[in-house]
C-alpha cells in the first residue's frame, strides 16, 4: 500500500462533479450538434453550485454519524461551493471547493422503564473539502470528450456531538485533516441540442486508506452559460488509529457556471 500511495501522491490525479475539466471547445456546439477544432490561448470559467449533500459516517468506536439534507437546510450556519479553472488546448488546470458549516442543538425525554429521562443533543459540524489538480484530454470525437485528471484531494471535517442522557453524559469529537493523491477519468458527451452528459470517477490514497468519487450530470449550454444538476458522491475510508472510521458526502448538485 505505501508504494501505492507514493505512486498516487505523484501522478497526482482528479475528477470533480461539475465541469471542472469540460474542454474549452465543448462550450461553443456548432450548429451541426459537434464540437469545433480547439483553440489555442487560455480560457477562464467559474461555476458555483449548491449540493444537497447528506452527510454519514462511522467514529471509531463503532458509532453512526448520520446527517440527511433535510437536517443540514434546517441548521446550515453557512456554506459554499465554487469551481475555478483554466483551459489551454488539451490541458485544464482546475479547483474545486466544498465548505459546510452546520450545528444542531435538541432538547427532549425518553421514557427508560416507569421513568422519564431528561435529554440533550448538540451536534456541529464543519467540513471543508478541495480538490487541485489538472487534466489532459486523451479522447475527442465529434460528439464525445475523455479526460484524464491528476491532483491531490485535502479533507478537514471536524464533528463534535455531545449527548446527556439523565446524569450520564458522553461527547465524542473527531478532527481528521487529509491529504490524498487521486487519479480518475472524466467524460463529456453531447446530446440532443444544446444539452450534454457528464461523468467522472476517480480513487485515490495517501493519508486516508481509500478514497473515492463518482459523478454523473446534465448540462444545457447558453452562449456564455451553462446550466448543471446531477448527482455526486465522495467516500474515505480512514485506518483504525482514526477517530472517524469512515465518512461519505453524497447527493444532488445544480449549479451556474460562466465562462470568461
Amino acid at each position: 500500500m505505501t508504494h501505492l500511495k507514493r505512486l498516487l501522491m505523484s501522478a497526482a490525479i482528479t475528477c470533480m462533479a461539475l465541469r471542472l475539466d469540460a474542454p474549452a471547445h465543448a462550450q461553443d456546439v456548432g450548429a451541426d450538434g459537434t464540437f469545433p477544432p480547439p483553440e489555442t490561448g487560455w480560457e477562464f470559467d467559474a461555476a458555483v453550485y449548491l449540493w444537497g449533500a447528506g452527510l454519514g459516517g462511522e467514529v471509531s468506536d463503532g458509532d453512526a454519524l448520520e446527517l440527511s439534507l433535510g437536517t443540514i437546510l434546517e441548521n446550515l450556519n453557512a456554506g459554499g461551493m465554487a469551481t475555478l479553472a483554466a483551459r489551454n488546448g488539451k490541458w485544464t488546470l482546475f479547483s474545486d471547493l466544498i465548505y459546510l458549516n452546520l450545528g444542531d442543538k435538541k432538547d427532549g425525554s425518553v421514557t427508560i422503564g416507569r421513568d422519564t429521562v431528561d435529554t440533550y443533543v448538540d451536534l456541529q459540524v464543519k467540513g471543508f473539502i478541495t480538490t487541485t489538480g489538472i487534466g489532459y484530454s486523451i479522447f475527442d470525437n465529434p460528439d464525445t470528450e475523455l479526460s484524464v485528471l491528476g491532483g491531490v484531494r485535502f479533507l478537514k471535517f471536524k464533528t463534535d456531538t455531545k449527548l446527556e442522557l439523565g446524569g450520564l453524559d458522553r461527547r465524542v469529537k473527531s478532527d481528521p485533516s487529509l491529504t490524498d493523491g487521486v487519479i480518475g477519468l472524466r467524460g463529456q458527451s453531447n446530446l440532443s441540442g444544446n444539452w450534454y452528459a457528464d461523468y467522472c470517477a476517480d480513487v485515490g490514497t495517501g493519508d486516508s486508506d481509500l478514497t473515492w468519487q463518482a459523478a454523473v450530470g446534465l448540462g444545457y449550454r447558453f452562449e456564455k452559460l451553462d446550466i448543471a444538476f446531477g448527482h455526486r458522491y465522495l467516500r474515505w475510508d480512514l485506518d483504525s488509529s482514526s477517530d472517524l472510521s469512515d465518512l461519505t458526502i453524497k447527493g444532488p448538485y445544480a449549479g451556474l457556471k460562466f465562462v470568461f
